[in-house]
């Protein structure tokens, strides 16, 4: 008796979840959009010849396909699923939106389950609040920020005003009393700003830049303002700590070298035995004193502090910035608009004390001897004319024209594994053109882009997405015709220029 053969789609399946809201800080910390993707095999063999189609409804993914290993029966499987994020995307995000997130799972051609889910994609500046990854709020605290470097010139200043001698180089020679001086010079230095203050609810996802803007706009909301003084203290070597609630926010800084074993946390009782007198581990003062129209000093502002922490329920989470950092949570990069458009600088780009790379040097040709006469013979078989087609073709559709960073990359992208060809996207022919990829003009944006892309052995073209199937073709049917007539394959990879 013959035994029914049951579907695939039976007894495979595929079990996604994503995160609700997802923003360029969880990117740049490596979290992945997927909170798990596993595959399940509730049959009695071994399941094989599936793959993992993720994708997009807009920019969001790079479309990525993943063969999967055989899948034992009986058992789930957690897929890894590798960078497929686009950092472009990020660089033009400007406003809030939702993308529709699919993965579908094919046996051979047949699709197997389709599962959809949709993401709240947040602006490049902005912070998931306190519903989110509280620890994140580190990543905003960016010590190479020129209004620091101010910052530090009018605090050294005030430190000589009080007859207090510091090079503002960390904890090395100091004690408790010059750190908190310190913090206190700062105090001083930001309130003669005077801040207008910017109502905000930390509840929710907020924006929490402008940072390089401030001193220049004097409006900030407490979290702005609390991030930049603690992006100064970290500038100075110190290690700053940040305590946020709904509409409360806080700064600290340790008075001697030394952080707490968790990244954040909600148990603050910790920081009330730490700042009380005697102990004096961490200095903390209220952040709305900051703003104008407070007339209070440093030594007040610390009071205040303790006053909210001992009512309970103002503050509802602590992040320590030397904790994070430990953690690899680095500060984020900037992101400037310049005629192409926004990008995001790395961080030897945003530093304004960053030693330039030397110049390249130049290379000059020589000839080792005359060649022989077997070479010149072969010079002059050489057809340099417009019979050649090797030299005289069309770049539209006699060619595959490839985005590359560098010819070595490409190179290795090709002979490591089985490449992707991938027509050109909107950004790609818009740029295109301007003429601006072919003279070598790429916007930071895209060439991180590409590296991307190679490194998933993808490899992205100038091709417009309605020629690309036609110039493949057209490549694989002139190859093979000339292999059968003539015996000689034409069809090749050029790297580099004549």
């Amino acid at each position: 008796m013959a035994v029914k053969k049951v579907p695939i789609e039976e007894i495979v399946s595929v079990k996604v979840e994503t995160v609700s809201v997802y923003s360029y800080a969880d990117f740049f910390a490596g979290k992945s959009i997927f909170s798990s993707l596993q595959i399940k095999n509730m049959g009695a063999e071994n399941v094989e010849g599936l793959r993992l189609e993720i994708g997009a409804s807009g920019s969001l993914l790079l479309p990525q396909v993943k063969p999967l290993e055989p899948i034992p029966y009986e058992s789930r499987v957690q897929v890894t699923v590798g960078e497929c994020l686009s950092p472009l995307y990020f660089s033009t995000k400007t406003e809030e939106s939702e993308e529709e997130i699919f993965v579908k799972l094919y046996a051979d051609k047949k699709l197997v389950q389709e599962s959809r889910h949709i993401v709240r994609i947040l602006p490049f500046d902005f912070w998931q609040g306190l519903s989110g990854d509280v620890s994140l709020l580190a990543s905003f605290v960016r010590p190479r920020l020129a209004d620091c470097a101010r910052m530090r010139l009018e605090v050294q200043e005030q430190l000589k005003a009080w007859s207090i001698h510091s090079k503002l180089g960390g904890y090395t020679g100091t004690d408790k009393n010059l750190v908190r001086q310190t913090a206190a010079a700062l105090f001083g230095c930001v309130k003669r700003y005077a801040f207008e203050r910017v109502e905000q609810t930390l509840s929710s996802p907020v924006d929490v830049g402008g940072a390089t803007s401030l001193l220049t706009d004097r409006k900030a909301t407490p979290l702005q303002a609390a991030l930049f003084f603690a992006s100064c203290l970290q500038s100075f070597g110190l290690y700053p700590l940040l305590i946020v609630g709904e509409r409360e926010v806080g700064v600290g800084v340790w008075l001697k070298d030394s952080c707490f074993l968790d990244t954040d946390t909600d148990d603050l009782s910790y920081l009330e035995n730490y700042i009380e007198d005697g102990v004096n581990q961490i200095s903390c003062f209220d952040v709305e004193d900051l703003f104008a129209g407070k007339n209070v000093s440093y030594s007040l502002s610390e009071t205040h502090f303790k006053e909210k922490l001992s009512a309970k329920k103002r503050y509802e989470r602590l992040v320590d910035v030397r904790r994070c950092r430990i953690s690899r949570i680095l500060p984020l990069p900037l992101r400037v608009k310049g005629v192409n458009g926004y990008e995001i600088l790395k961080e030897e780009e945003g530093s304004f004390d960053a030693l330039p790379e030397n110049l390249p040097g130049g290379k000059s040709l020589k000839l080792e001897g005359a060649n022989s006469k077997n070479k010149q013979w072969e010079r002059r078989l050489l057809d340099l004319s417009m019979k050649n087609a090797l030299l005289n073709f069309s770049t539209d559709k006699g060619a595959f024209h490839l985005l590359s960073v560098s010819a070595e990359q490409t190179l290795a992208t090709l002979t490591k594994s089985p490449c992707t060809i991938a027509a050109a996207t909107s950004e790609v022919l818009e740029f295109s053109k301007k003429k601006g990829l072919e003279k070598g003009i790429k916007p930071r944006y895209l060439i991180d882009l590409i590296s991307l892309e190679q490194a998933s052995s993808v490899l992205r073209t100038y091709t417009k997405p309605q020629d690309l199937e036609e110039t493949a073709l057209r490549l694989i049917r002139k190859n093979k015709e000339a292999d059968e007539e003539y015996g000689a394959k034409i069809l090749y990879l050029a790297l580099g220029f004549l």
